[in-house]
């Protein structure tokens, strides 16, 4: 009886306890949204201060932000530091890394192909390749660039593989391995990083969707073997030119590098730098103005 007793005292305590949280919370989101509701964020000045705030709270090095209204910059502004150490600020010329945002340009050449009849998202990719690629174990199930798209082909990211690729945080620049070279190795059998287990998924493509770094590579790839340009040539040719994105490009040496950003990652609270980038040594990275 008597723990019935202190159990039942218990519940009581914490309905009210409840209550007052909930009506704590309250106040605070509309407190919140009041002192929103005080900024006018069509106002430069007030929308400066807003986000100068908010990007503070976050504790990043530097960000960029540029508002367009029917197609003409309305806004552009830069917050913090391109580099930390030299005291760079972020202005609208300062080249930002945009890493996998950039498939977003790999899926547009592949639609452009597409628009024009060159490709069937449907078909086989091997009939555009000059070698076949499949799963191992479901070779009868071909592979489509829908599929690479939408992530569901079952090839898969080997870490072991492509991590190395990444020289970012060691020094490095573009390149000299080809989509050709890379892609033959990972994805045929007698490839020096072909691996059943690590470099694919052990079921029917199409049945999963498993984000896939590798076949965005093979959607480049595809792009340039049914267009028969180098992608990036083909990228600048066909987006960047007609868009006048004029400091875009997916290597080093074909930006200006001085105005980019450095590359910071957060450890322990703290902006911890990562090596800067030189030309000729890397892999390939999309840069991209902050003032695009």
């Amino acid at each position: 009886m008597t723990s019935s007793k202190k159990n039942s005292g218990t519940k009581r305590r914490r309905k009210p306890l409840k209550i007052a949280l909930l009506i704590l919370a309250a106040l605070v989101l509309a407190a919140g949204i009041t002192a929103l509701m005080q900024i006018d964020l069509s106002n430069p000045d007030d929308l400066t201060e807003y986000l100068d705030t908010k990007f503070r709270k976050w504790g990043a090095a530097g960000m960029s932000v540029t508002l367009l209204r029917g197609g003409e910059v309305v806004y552009s502004e830069g917050f913090g530091y391109a580099d930390i150490a030299s005291g760079r600020g972020i202005n609208a010329d300062t080249l930002f890394q945009v890493a996998s945002l950039s498939k977003t340009v790999t899926g547009t050449a592949v639609m452009q192909l597409y628009d024009r009849g060159l490709l069937d998202l449907d078909e086989d990719i091997s009939i555009y390749l000059p070698f076949a690629v499949s799963v191992p174990g479901f070779e009868q199930k071909p592979i489509t660039a829908r599929m690479l798209l939408a992530h569901t082909s079952s090839i898969r990211d080997n870490m072991d593989v492509i991590k190395p690729t990444y020289t970012i945080e060691t020094g490095g620049g573009d390149s000299e391995i080809s989509l050709d070279e890379f892609l033959r190795s990972y994805l045929l059998a007698d490839g020096e990083n072909y691996n059943t287990k690590k470099n694919f998924y052990q079921r029917e493509p199409n049945t999963r969707s498993e984000y896939c770094n590798v076949g965005y590579a093979l959607l480049g790839y595809l792009v340039e073997t049914i267009s028969g340009q180098d992608f990036s040539e083909y990228c600048e040719e066909n987006i960047f030119a007609p868009l006048q994105m004029n400091d875009t490009g997916w290597r080093l040496d074909e930006v200006d590098t001085s105005r980019m950003a450095t590359p910071y990652v957060f450890k322990k609270g703290a902006a911890v730098r990562l090596r800067q980038l030189h030309k000729n040594q890397s892999r390939p990275k999309m840069q991209r103005s902050a003032s695009y």
